[in-house]
């Protein structure tokens, strides 16, 4: 089948540097997984647990998997909300005459903790070592001491140093998981109890992410076999499943294409193009090879182990978004050809 020129130049016009879109997943903190422990040590002592200096963590993190083959290759910790369960750390700094009440009693309520990372390596069993900023997003800290007044200081915005972690981020049956140990040291100081503190937490976090489904956007416009295309995925977006079938319906039993970028055309909405829009294309574009539809259906498999182009390589957590292109001589806008509308995948393991 020989592409029509309007094709052939349009797609020139979208050749240029593609930037792919770097996958980001979302990770769901399993919270009887994640176990932590508190220390603190004040400028009046060190402080006890009430009933004990135990937590665990309940939230989201997500991290950023870069192109690479699978296994990942390398990984990034973008944002998280995590929050300690129970929503309340209760402390106490013993009265050092044994007799007497404590010299102050210290609260951390609602603290939600996020934290970031450089990119870092993974290796081929999926070990990795890197540092983590975490940064306390809300929460306060209350102080009532044992003479004077109650203080309430925001613990929004306070940082940690960069402290090492060590863990694992691994990829099975369409699914992430990653675990790692941490150390974080916060420091407190209330100017209103004059009370100074180094609160330690140490601890691990266990989380998984579900593989994304595929998604449509973009619209198109009804072809002679009675509606408008849609694209959706067959197959799984699981690259080792390698089963990236691609299908289009309903379309003219006649000859068509699937390709497929790395961007969407005006935001998501496309363009004018033919009897439909164009919703995949503002940097390079990759074609399969022609297919002949039947049953007024197009099926591709896109081959993500062996992509019509290197530079198309699918790679874990890479986006890309897929539209069909079919001959329409019947078609009611008289150019000849129709497109389906757009559909985006995110690569999962």
């Amino acid at each position: 089948m020989r592409t029509p020129p309007l094709f052939a130049a349009a797609a020139l016009t979208l050749v240029a540097s593609q930037a792919q879109a770097q996958g980001e997943f979302t990770f769901n903190v399993n919270q009887s997984l994640s176990a932590w422990n508190w220390t603190a040590n004040t400028s009046l002592g060190a402080m006890i647990g009430i009933p004990d200096n135990t937590f665990e963590s309940a939230g989201t993190v997500d991290m950023n998997v870069e192109e690479g083959a699978d296994p990942i290759s390398s990984a990034s910790y973008e944002s998280a909300i995590v929050a300690t369960v129970p929503a309340q750390l209760h402390g106490q700094i013993p009265n050092p005459i044994p007799i007497f009440p404590p010299l102050a009693d210290v609260y951390i309520d609602n603290m939600v903790l996020s934290w970031t990372s450089p990119t870092f390596s993974v290796a081929a069993d999926g070990s990795f070592t890197t540092d983590i900023v975490t940064t306390v997003i809300s929460g306060d800290l209350t102080i009532v001491p044992l003479v004077g007044s109650t203080t309430v200081t925001p613990l929004a915005g306070t940082v940690s140093d960069p402290n090492p972690i060590s863990g694992f981020v691994t990829s099975s049956g369409g699914s992430l998981h990653f675990d790692y140990d941490s150390t974080s040291v916060f420091v407190f100081d209330d100017p209103g109890s004059g009370l100074s503190a180094t609160f330690t937490l140490t601890g691990r976090i266990d989380a998984d992410a579900d593989c994304p489904g595929a998604t449509n956007y973009c619209s198109t416009n009804a072809n002679s076999s009675g509606g408008p295309a849609v694209i959706s995925l067959a197959g799984s977006s699981s690259l080792s499943a390698n089963n990236w079938v691609l299908e289009a319906a309903p379309v003219p039993n006649n000859w068509g294409i699937f390709f497929y970028g790395g961007n969407q055309v005006a935001g998501g909405n496309g363009i004018p193009f033919g009897d439909g829009r164009l919703c995949v294309g503002a940097g390079q574009v990759f074609r399969g090879s022609p297919r002949l539809a039947s049953g007024n259906v197009h099926s591709y498999d896109i081959g993500v182990q062996n992509p019509p182009s290197t530079n198309g390589t699918i790679h874990v957590g890479t986006e890309w978004h897929f539209q069909a292109w079919f001959r329409d001589p019947q078609g009611s806008g008289g150019s000849g050809f129709n497109l389906s509308n757009g559909l985006t995948v995110q690569a999962c393991p």
